[in-house]
C-alpha cells in the first residue's frame, strides 16, 4: 500500500568558517531519517545555498537567495564560530537577516555556537577580530532578547550528538502534536448501503419500497374477504324499499354503498375470476341515521340492522378500500421501481463532532433525475397511498442499527419540510403541488456546471463515530462506476476530495 511521508525543509544558515560543520549536519540529518523515516513517516531535507540556489539576476544577492531558498524552509539550523558574515541592507549579516525572518514567522532556529578553539594568530588580525567580536554580541543579544534557546558545542561529534537530539525531541513532538490533533478532528467520507448495512462501496439497482407485504399476500387477503361477504346470511329485501315512507317516521334510510363502489369491485372479481353470487351487495334491511339526525348530535352514522348485515356493509367497504391499495400500489411501483437510484450515506470515522458540512456529488452531465422529470402518479393513487404511509416516507432512508436517518443530522432551528404545504396565495393545480412535494422530499440542490450533474446536499451536525443516511435515494438514468465529491464543513481543516465506487446490481 502506497504510503506518504511528511517531509520538512530545514535551512543550513552560516558564515563560510564552519565547512566542516556541514558534513556534521548532514550526519545528523541521515541518522534521524534513518531512525524515524520509515516509523513515524518524517523526513528532514537540508537547504544551503552552495547546493540549493541558483544563478539569478535582477536583485540583491540576498533577496534572491530569500526568494529562492529562505522562504519556502519549515525550520533552520544556524551555527556561528569566528565570523558573523557580510552585511545586508537591513541586518549585520546574511545569516543574521535568515534567521530573524524564521523567527518573525513563527518557524523553529536550531542554534549553535562553536567553542572549538581559536588560534591567537586568527583573532590578531582586526578585521577577524571584529567579526569575531559581532559574534559574541549576537551571542549575548540572542539570549537577553530571549529569541529562543541555544546550545553550544566543542567538537564534530558533540555538535552530531546534540543536533541529532534536538531534531529529536522537536519534530517527534510535532508528529506527536499533529497525529493527536488529527484523531481528534472529524473525518468525514461517503459510504453506501448495502443490505441495510454500512458498505464502503456504492449500489447503484432498481428503486423499490418494502412495503412489509407483497401484492400476492394482498390479494389472497382480499379473497378472503370476498369469500366471507358471500358467506354472510342477510334478508331478502329491505322495508325501505316496501315503505319508502317508513324513513320519515324512523329517521333512519336504506343503507346503500358509496357511489361506484359496486362497478370498482365487479371489476376486481373478474380480473381474479370470482365469480360473484347475485345477493353479493345485498345489504338486507340493513339501514342507518338519516342526515338530519345525524347532524342533530351523532358523531357518526349509526348502523341498524342484524349482524351479519352490519358486517357485510363493513367488510364490503374495508374490500374496496384494499382493492383500491393494489391498484394504487401496482401504479406507484409500475411508476417508479424500474428507476436506477443510489443510497448514500455521510459517515464521520473521527473522534470530534462536525457540523454545517456540504457535500457536493459530481454525475456524468444527464445522468440524474430530477424531482421535476420523475413519474407523475394521479391524484388519486397518491390519495389512497398515503392512506397507508406518508408520501415522503415512501422514498425516505429509514435509520437502522447501522446509521441514523438523515433528521438525525437536522438542528432544531431548521425548518424539516413535510411535504405539506400552507395554503397557497394562489391556487395551483395537482401537477405542480405533486413536484413541489418531490422536490421537498428530495432535500437536494441540483446543478449542471462544467460537464456534471451536481447535487449538493447540506447537513446540519454529525456526530463522532455516527454514519447518516441522505434524506433519499438519488435517482440515474444510466449506470454508474463511481461518484467523485467534496466535502466542506466547519471542523474539518480542508476540504476534502473523495471518490467512491459503485456496483451495479
Amino acid at each position: 500500500m502506497a504510503k506518504t511521508k511528511v517531509e520538512y525543509d530545514i535551512l543550513i544558515s552560516c558564515p563560510g568558517d564552519v565547512s566542516e560543520e556541514l558534513k556534521t549536519i548532514e550526519n545528523a540529518v541521515k541518522r534521524f531519517n534513518d531512525t524515524y523515516s520509515d516509523i513515524l513517516m518524517i523526513r528532514l531535507n537540508t537547504k544551503h545555498w552552495s547546493k540549493d540556489s541558483y544563478n539569478q539576476s535582477g536583485g540583491k544577492a540576498q533577496d534572491l537567495l530569500n526568494n529562492q531558498l529562505v522562504y519556502d524552509c519549515d525550520a533552520a539550523i544556524a551555527i556561528f564560530w569566528t565570523r558573523f558574515g557580510t552585511p545586508t541592507d537591513e541586518y549585520g549579516s546574511g545569516t543574521e537577516e535568515e534567521i530573524e525572518h524564521m523567527l518573525s514567522s513563527g518557524k523553529q532556529v536550531f542554534m549553535y555556537f562553536s567553542e572549538k578553539s581559536v588560534s591567537p594568530e586568527l583573532l590578531g588580525d582586526a578585521t577577524a577580530y571584529e567579526q569575531y567580536s559581532k559574534v559574541q554580541e549576537f551571542k549575548k543579544k540572542y539570549e537577553k532578547e530571549a529569541k529562543g534557546i541555544y546550545a553550544t558545542f566543542s567538537d564534530a561529534k558533540d555538535f552530531e550528538e546534540k543536533l541529532f537530539a534536538h531534531l529529536s525531541q522537536h519534530f517527534l513532538t510535532i508528529q506527536r502534536m499533529t497525529e493527536e490533533a488529527y484523531n481528534k478532528e472529524p473525518k468525514l467520507l461517503l459510504k453506501g448501503i448495502e443490505h441495510y448495512s454500512v458498505s464502503e462501496k456504492g449500489i447503484c439497482s432498481k428503486y423499490y419500497y418494502d412495503w412489509g407485504i407483497s401484492i400476492d399476500e394482498l390479494i389472497a387477503e382480499t379473497k378472503i374477504i370476498f369469500n366471507r361477504i358471500a358467506g354472510y346470511t342477510v334478508s331478502g329485501i329491505s322495508r325501505f324499499d316496501m315503505l319508502p315512507s317508513i324513513a320519515t317516521f324512523t329517521m333512519q334510510k336504506k343503507a346503500e354503498l358509496p357511489e361506484g363502489i359496486i362497478e370498482y369491485i365487479k371489476e376486481f372479481a373478474k380480473i381474479l375470476d370470482i365469480s360473484l353470487p347475485d345477493n353479493f351487495f345485498n345489504l338486507g334491511d340493513l339501514s342507518q341515521d338519516t342526515p338530519t339526525l345525524h347532524l342533530a348530535g351523532h358523531s357518526g352514522a349509526t348502523l341498524h340492522g342484524t349482524d351479519d348485515e352490519k358486517n357485510k356493509y363493513r367488510d364490503l367497504l374495508s374490500l374496496c378500500d384494499k382493492i383500491e391499495f393494489i391498484v394504487s400500489r401496482k401504479t406507484f411501483d409500475g411508476a417508479f421501481n424500474n428507476l436506477n437510484s443510489v443510497k448514500l450515506i455521510l459517515s464521520n470515522d473521527g473522534k470530534s463532532i462536525d457540523e454545517d458540512v456540504d457535500i457536493l456529488l459530481y454525475f456524468p452531465e444527464g445522468a440524474v433525475i430530477y424531482p421535476e422529470d420523475m413519474p407523475l402518479i394521479d391524484e388519486r393513487t397518491k390519495i389512497i397511498i398515503e392512506k397507508q404511509v406518508r408520501f415522503g416516507e415512501l422514498f425516505g432512508i429509514s435509520s437502522t442499527s447501522n446509521y441514523t436517518d438523515y433528521t438525525d443530522s437536522i438542528q432544531k432551528t431548521h425548518n424539516v419540510s413535510t411535504g405539506n404545504h400552507l395554503l397557497p396565495f394562489f391556487e395551483k393545480n395537482y401537477q405542480e403541488d405533486y413536484y413541489d412535494d418531490l422536490y421537498d422530499i428530495f432535500d437536494y440542490e441540483f446543478f449542471e456546471e462544467n460537464g456534471y450533474s451536481i447535487v449538493k446536499l447540506h447537513v446540519d451536525y454529525i456526530k463522532h463515530n455516527t454514519s447518516v443516511a441522505f434524506p433519499t435515494p438519488i435517482f440515474v438514468n444510466q449506470e454508474l462506476n463511481s461518484i467523485k465529491y467534496k466535502i466542506r464543513s466547519k471542523h474539518s481543516a480542508a476540504e476534502i476530495d473523495g471518490e467512491i465506487a459503485i456496483t451495479n446490481i
